[in-house]
């Protein structure tokens, strides 16, 4: 609705039925007469991250110097030998479901 232009709209719905509300049982609102939110000035679903690679960094997966980018296809004893913390032992053995 932020988007289209009709939040103003809804926020004069709200306040009249909140209004509504508030004179048909003043008892249930011990802090008065209510409003309804604030329109935000910001709406997101996936905020824009400031560094795209700080997820990756964060995990320990960021790349040493002449360490090459293993790609999108990548072995299961590949990701035990990486990441020994996710998987137990590199040597341990792994049973995926048939």
């Amino acid at each position: 609705m932020l988007h289209y232009g009709q939040a103003e709209h809804v926020v004069q719905q709200r306040q009249q039925v909140l209004l509504a509300a508030y004179l048909a049982h003043p008892e249930r609102f011990v802090q008065g007469q209510p409003s309804p939110p604030s329109v935000p000035t910001e709406v997101w679903i996936n905020p824009p991250q400031p560094n795209p690679q700080s997820t990756q960094e964060d995990l320990g997966y960021q790349r040493k110097a002449g360490q090459r980018d293993i790609g999108g296809d990548v072995s299961i004893s590949t990701l035990m030998k990486r990441d020994k913390r996710l998987c137990g032992s590199a040597q341990s053995p792994v049973s995926l479901p048939v």
